[in-house]
């Protein structure tokens, strides 16, 4: 035998194995410790009950059994961000970034832990990062179009938030933030049309009858104004700011008694609103 293949073929299968030990160091690395991912999956059920304060504490034994738990530190971001603890959340987003840097949806995350806390260029950048990572990611495009809308920068939120339903369209948070933008830019019929998918899609949603009523207002069409608004207080009946526009829609048709009714009522719920938070201030 030829000892120079004899030395290449022990230098191969010693390759070989040096690649396997290799390979199963890393897998090992990557995957949770059984312990950490039982108190994973324990938060997991418990952010599913939206129990945060539990879910953290569960976290919080994952990332003690298995720091480099990257899924932990993000999930138990977005219970401090339900909290809204956005120092935290950010905290824990950079931390799972830091192991998983190509992560969209960690990014993503930090950008709405960054937006609660209201620095709206280092939010827009991370969504923007996020995009680049995932550019299917609808949420993170649906996230800056948000930002971009309250920077005033409407024509960049309008064709975030288009690509958003573009690439879901099937959610009414998505038509109501893009009804918003249309608003803004006094695009009255637009936003009818945003708020009227919206409320399609969740029939249910008062916001979406009260905005599209208010759209109707400056469209001047009153009386499908006023069925939107009274819809609105039917299926949140305890929103004062839906009896101050049915009011107003009340006294322009000159129904004193009725806008005389609702501005009552709209008190009352303010005053009943005030009460806790005067209680909470003590």
């Amino acid at each position: 035998m030829d000892a120079r293949k004899s030395n290449c073929r022990i230098g191969l299968v010693t390759a070989s194995l040096v690649s396997l030990a290799l390979a199963a160091v890393i897998s090992s690395a990557a995957e949770p410790k059984p312990q950490a991912a039982d108190a994973y999956g324990r938060g997991i059920g418990q952010l599913q009950k939206n129990e945060p304060q539990a879910a953290i504490a569960s976290f919080d034994e994952a990332i003690r059994l298995d720091p480099r738990h990257a899924a932990a530190w993000h999930k138990r971001a977005q219970c401090h961000y339900l909290k809204g603890d956005a120092r935290k959340a950010i905290d824990d987003c950079t931390e799972a970034i830091k192991l998983e840097p190509a992560n969209a949806d960690f990014h993503c995350g930090r950008g709405s832990a960054l937006l609660q806390a209201g620095n709206l260029d280092k939010a827009i950048a991370d969504y923007g990062e996020a995009v680049r990572l995932d550019p299917k990611l609808a949420k993170a495009w649906y996230n800056r179009g948000r930002a971009f809308l309250q920077m005033n920068a409407l024509d960049n939120a309008l064709a975030d938030l288009t690509e958003a339903i573009r690439l879901q369209p099937g959610l009414a948070p998505f038509y109501l933030v893009r009804g918003q933008v249309h608003a803004k830019r006094q695009d009255y019929p637009k936003f009818v049309a945003d708020y009227s998918e919206a409320i399609r899609l969740e029939p249910g949603c008062a916001e979406a009858w009260l905005g599209r009523g208010l759209a109707r207002v400056f469209l001047g069409q009153t009386d499908e104004a006023l069925n939107d608004v009274t819809e609105a207080i039917r299926l949140r009946p305890d929103h004062a700011e839906s009896y101050r526009v049915r009011s107003y829609l009340y006294q322009s048709r000159g129904a004193a008694e009725k806008a005389l009714a609702d501005q009552t009522k709209a008190a009352d719920l303010e005053k009943t609103a005030a009460r806790p938070a005067a209680s909470r201030a003590q």
